[in-house]
């Protein structure tokens, strides 16, 4: 197995819950996200009404934005009828990626017109796919069909597939990365499965690509799901991929306002940042039971228990990082700088 990008098609105890409408299916602009990994394989087959899922062996191993774009003038030509091009940054090490969703909204209808990546684009302008009219709610389903052309490196064919888009599920959604405690959400779930077939000329069918997607949103929260999980099996031999599996994985980082169980909507202050030496924060003077400090991939640099309101950066190269401070009422995280 292997854990990377490939393909980024985004078409997207117990407790009773109640399922919440998903409103929107374009991301909160700007929004980041934490890329994670797992040793154990992610259990997304409950499904229905008060499910229970448990991702809580998750680690860190980079970061994402997305952002949403108007086409410019010529992607609006590439691809016809578009209105907005999402853009997914992802940072994994010292590799920087792109992809890139084009879509067309009327009314709050949502079909995808193409998508773009380094490795392949996909052009839907003979069928575009419809998804569904937002908002959706548990219960919906829609399939739909799709077709146009694809190009990738010297090649370029032409490309059919399936559509499938639900709101199958509600309920709890555990999380715990890094080992830093499990953190519990009330979420309604959008699962979306593409098949897609690829050919050329007289050679026939060249490629096929399944891709599925698990979104889970907080019931009332941001259009960002809280975490997205994507899976696809790849059968590309122009690109010398043969019924290859790749994952994704993302924890949407919340806004401090966004409730969720372990937490609160007390305020965390970093100041200076950037900073060359000290950060002092502040925790609406709640006393600090612990620190931790990590990198963009998730490493650990500096953890205490027994800190006031500084903690020392000399020790720490340039760079970005990732502060949690826990009291006993919650945690909260915020990324600074250190130059």
């Amino acid at each position: 197995m292997k854990t990377k990008i490939l393909f980024a098609i985004l078409f997207l105890t117990c407790v009773c819950n109640a399922q919440a409408p998903i409103n929107s299916y374009y991301p909160v602009n700007g929004a980041t996200y934490t890329v994670v990994s797992t040793a154990v394989p992610l259990n997304h087959s409950p499904s229905g009404e008060n499910a229970i899922w448990n991702f809580v062996d998750l680690t860190q191993i980079g970061s994402s934005t997305d952002n949403n774009l108007a086409p410019t003038a010529q992607e609006s030509i590439t691809f016809p009828g578009t209105t907005t091009n999402t853009v997914t940054t992802t940072t994994t090490g010292l590799i920087v990626s792109d992809s890139k969703i084009y879509s067309k909204e009327n009314a709050g209808e949502i079909s995808i017109t193409g998508l773009f990546n380094p490795q392949i684009e996909l052009n839907f302008n003979t069928n575009n796919a419809l998804l569904g009219t937002f908002p959706l709610n548990y219960g919906f389903a829609n399939a739909d069909t799709m077709a146009g052309t694809f190009t990738s490196g010297a090649f370029s064919g032409g490309v059919t597939g399936t559509s499938n888009t639900s709101v199958d599920a509600y309920g709890t959604l555990n999380l715990n990365i890094n080992g830093s405690g499990v953190v519990s959400y009330e979420v309604t779930r959008l699962k979306s499965v593409q098949d897609i077939t690829m050919t050329l000329g007289i050679l026939g069918t060249v490629g096929t690509i399944v891709q599925t997607l698990h979104y889970y949103y907080i019931n009332g929260g941001p259009n960002s799901p809280i975490f997205r999980s994507s899976r696809t099996i790849a059968n590309v031999p122009l690109q010398g991929i043969n019924n290859e599996i790749y994952d994704q994985f993302e924890r949407y980082d919340l806004p401090l306002s966004i409730n969720q169980s372990n937490g609160n909507n007390n305020a965390l202050t970093l100041f200076p940042n950037p900073t060359q030496d000290l950060l002092y924060f502040r925790y609406n003077n709640q006393k600090i039971k612990q620190i931790t400090i990590s990198d963009m991939s998730g490493r650990i640099v500096f953890e205490d228990g027994n800190i006031g309101e500084s903690v020392s950066l000399k020790h720490l190269q340039s760079g970005i990082y990732s502060v949690t401070i826990e009291t006993k009422s919650g945690k909260a995280t915020q990324k600074f700088v250190k130059n």
